[in-house]
């Protein structure tokens, strides 16, 4: 028996999983914009790829846990058919799976950005301005 079938090693990588896919949800966005800023290089400081870096980190939680969930519940008939006529996993994922799921990323990516665009501390501290006393 592997390692990977025990349920206890199941629940151990489960865990790992949503505390990886929650920790940028639970961060503050100055805790995100400070950890972008001492991560990425200098040359990126204040640069729009270093702001847009730093809100795709911020937002990623959200969206994967509202497309994971979507995700889940997805017919598995549909991939099975197009597995069953000689299609590829990439093929299936690009034919069956994206196709579905694509208007849920669409809403939840747009609004997901709407919402967290309030965050401007990671815009503050990416562009070196200080926010509420603490600078960068």
């Amino acid at each position: 028996m592997s390692i990977e079938s025990q349920p206890f090693w199941n629940a151990v990588s489960w865990l790992a999983n949503i505390s990886a896919s929650a920790v940028p949800f639970v961060l503050p966005t100055v805790v995100v914009g400070t950890a972008f800023r001492a991560l990425l290089p200098a040359s990126w400081s204040g640069t729009l790829g270093a702001i847009l870096l730093a809100h795709v980190f911020f937002n990623l939680a959200v969206v994967v846990r509202v497309v994971g969930g979507l995700w889940s519940h997805l017919d598995e008939r549909y991939a099975h058919a197009a597995r069953t006529l000689g299609a590829t996993p990439v093929t299936v994922w690009r034919t069956v799976t994206w196709p579905l799921l694509r208007p849920a990323v669409r809403r939840r990516v747009a609004s997901a950005l709407a919402a967290r665009a309030a965050g401007t501390g990671c815009v503050y501290l990416q562009d070196g301005m200080p926010v509420d006393g603490v600078s960068a």
